[in-house]
């Protein structure tokens, strides 16, 4: 078996530990990391004041001509929440505060470190969507599309350092 790192389908991987080759006593590790060609970032703005680690969904309960600016179809963001059709379909995690109004960073895709999940519903490698606090990842439930899988989980319902480590699915392609 190769000692040089190698790819498996999209994520990186690579030897952990001295062992020249990848065992199953010597794994491959997921070496995803912010840096990485898979992490997607798009600038959003916020219809709701955001803290670092807030599941969004695409805000399209308002019309065009309602929007500050005219900023257009699916450019403002509202935190998630299953139990609200509108914003059942969560797209990204907010990496920073965003006040209401302004345009922030969303990551859609990749390895993520400060999601906030309901990890009282989950365990790693469950996949993920909104829940039905608002902003927090949960379980699945029916017609939720899944955002992310579960990779490490953090503190309950906090973001930031205390986040849990998600893979984000970019179900909406953005």
């Amino acid at each position: 078996m190769s000692t040089v790192p190698i790819r498996i389908d999209g994520l990186g991987t690579r030897k952990s530990g001295t062992a020249s080759a990848i065992t199953s006593t010597n794994p491959a590790e997921l070496s995803n990391t912010a840096t990485s060609s898979h992490t997607k970032v798009r600038r959003m703005i916020a219809g709701v004041a955001l803290t670092i680690g807030d599941v969004v969904a695409l805000d399209f309960n308002v019309t065009e001509a309602s929007l500050e600016g005219g900023y257009g179809w699916g450019n403002v963001v509202l935190k998630a929440n299953s139990g609200t059709a509108a914003v059942s379909f969560a797209v990204g995690i907010a990496m920073e505060t965003i006040a209401q109004g302004d345009v922030g960073r969303i990551q859609v895709a990749g390895k993520c470190t400060f999601a906030k999940s309901d990890v009282s519903t989950t365990a790693v490698g469950d996949p993920l969507g909104a829940d039905t606090g608002a902003g927090f990842l949960g379980a699945l439930t029916t017609g939720v599309p899944a955002l992310a899988i579960s990779i490490i989980e953090g503190t309950d319902e906090t973001g930031g350092d205390d986040g849990s480590t998600i893979f984000l699915l970019n179900p909406a392609n953005l």
